[in-house]
């Protein structure tokens, strides 16, 4: 199959995951029955990083991706116990990062914000 034809197919099936590794991807798609090499996902998911499709998540313990979707900002919180990933959106967090840019004069092309602490079920394993 040729390279662009693979693009498409993994930008396509990394739209239907959140947070994903490549191993992870790379097993669904063979487990949908894509017959299809590492090497080829690797060149793949570099392209789709290049492109801005694809996000690296680098505040976790394993290299993890996330297929930007238009018009879907969002951050995440990271448990520091079980690694599960939750995305939010709150509009006065997105009103006080443009008042943070303007008080220090500075136009933002991006930025990246985790909170990490435990989440809801490990709150609840530890009360017990």
């Amino acid at each position: 199959m040729r390279s662009e034809k693979w693009l498409t197919i993994i930008e396509k099936e990394a739209g239907k995951v959140g947070h994903f590794s490549v191993d992870e991807l790379f097993i669904q798609m063979r487990n949908a029955g894509f017959r299809l090499s590492r090497a080829t996902l690797y060149r793949a998911i570099g392209k789709l990083r290049e492109s801005g499709k694809l996000a690296y998540f680098t505040d976790s313990p394993a290299a993890l991706y996330e297929y930007r979707k238009q018009g879907m900002h969002h951050d995440h919180f990271r448990c520091e116990k079980c690694g599960k990933i939750i995305e939010f959106c709150f509009t006065d967090l997105e009103l006080l990062k443009k008042r943070c840019a303007r008080r220090l004069g500075v136009v933002l092309s991006g930025h990246a914000l985790v909170l990490v602490g435990l989440c809801p079920d490990c709150r609840r394993k530890e009360q017990k």
